[in-house]
């Protein structure tokens, strides 16, 4: 974190990561069912996997963005559908709260796994 002061970094790229991510989310789900983002992100894909744990999804971590806001999935996509608002929510949250970090992100991811 010193670093940071030293170099005058006033972005984590944490923070920037993920409100670009959640920006571009906001943008997917106003698309059409008939565009390719769209039918990728609500799409299923048929057959099997390969054996080991499943890899990350870009929609998991849409999920915990999701609940670092306090909210749902559900209710993002629902969110979304006001692209001024969307906007402005996901600037004010990264405003005054930021992606977890430090200390706080492990007690911060356990919550997140339903643990207390």
């Amino acid at each position: 974190m010193d670093a940071q002061k030293e170099l005058d970094i006033k972005n984590d790229i944490v923070a920037v990561l993920q409100q670009r991510r959640l920006r571009y989310f906001g943008h997917v789900s106003q698309m059409g069912p008939d565009r390719y983002p769209y039918v990728l992100l609500h799409g299923k894909v048929h057959g099997t996997r390969p054996v080991g744990r499943p890899r990350k999804k870009w929609i998991d971590n849409i999920r915990n963005d999701c609940v670092d806001m306090g909210t749902t999935i559900i209710e993002a996509t629902q969110w979304t559908a006001n692209r001024s608002q969307w906007r402005c929510t996901v600037q004010m949250y990264h405003q005054h709260h930021g992606p977890p970090n430090g200390a706080n992100a492990r007690r911060h991811r356990l919550r997140r796994n339903g643990h207390k």
